[in-house]
């Protein structure tokens, strides 16, 4: 899953036993799952490719996750990240985005650089 060419930028995991593990890398966002036996499988191999700076998981909805992406905006995951789309419903979103974080209140922020 790791090499010389793929590097790991940010990891996040939601607070229950078992959910899944994002590994954002320069190379995309693995999730990995722990088999209960003390190693971790490969669960899903979202955003292969893409550049991942940023990294957040919403610790009030299961399964949601939101990534930053160097040069296309914020993408939002709601199944663990299986599939990604923009919550911005289309629209032209912000550009250049180095962070991202999750309130209280299940609000995401982003931080342009």
């Amino acid at each position: 899953m790791f090499g010389p060419s793929r590097w790991l930028t940010h990891l996040a995991q939601e607070k229950n036993y078992g959910d899944p593990l994002y590994l954002a890398t320069n190379k995309g966002v693995p999730t990995v799952q722990d088999s209960r036996f003390g190693e971790w499988a490969l669960e899903s191999k979202g955003l292969d490719s893409w550049a991942i700076p940023g990294l957040a998981v919403d610790e009030s909805t299961h399964g949601r996750a939101y990534v930053a992406k160097r040069d296309d905006g914020v993408l939002r995951s709601d199944d663990s990240g299986k599939s990604w789309y923009k919550p911005n419903r289309g629209e032209r979103g912000p550009g250049k985005i180095r962070c991202v974080t999750v309130s209280g209140a299940s609000e995401m922020m982003a931080v342009h650089v």
